[in-house]
């Protein structure tokens, strides 16, 4: 993300289905467009590389502001899934459940 973004704010997209590794729990996501600002609310964030063999998740409490570092933490190139959530319980909730490596979960 060395460029600036072309767009405002992401308003929409597709959503995904990511899970912890044992299957017994599944969150939707939504995949960040790189082309757009990101969101400086808080929530969760998942970074994976493109084939979606290593990811990871994380707390943030601004995404615009972190979304970077994050980034930088895979090798290649990255893709981003963000849930807004201002609430610390559901936060903590979503991160226990994903576990420190999630998977992707859709089954389509």
């Amino acid at each position: 993300m060395d460029q600036k973004p072309k767009y405002a704010i992401q308003t929409g997209g597709i959503c995904h289905l990511w899970g912890s590794r044992d299957g017994t729990f599944h969150h939707s996501f939504l995949r960040l467009d790189f082309d757009c600002d990101p969101d400086k609310h808080p929530g969760v964030v998942i970074i994976a590389d493109e084939n979606y063999q290593n990811a990871f998740s994380a707390r943030v409490n601004n995404l615009q502001r972190e979304l970077p570092s994050l980034l930088a933490r895979i090798l290649g190139k990255p893709v981003a899934y963000w849930w807004l959530e201002q609430d610390e319980h559901e936060i903590e909730r979503i991160l226990s459940g994903l576990t420190e490596q999630p998977v992707f979960a859709d089954r389509r």
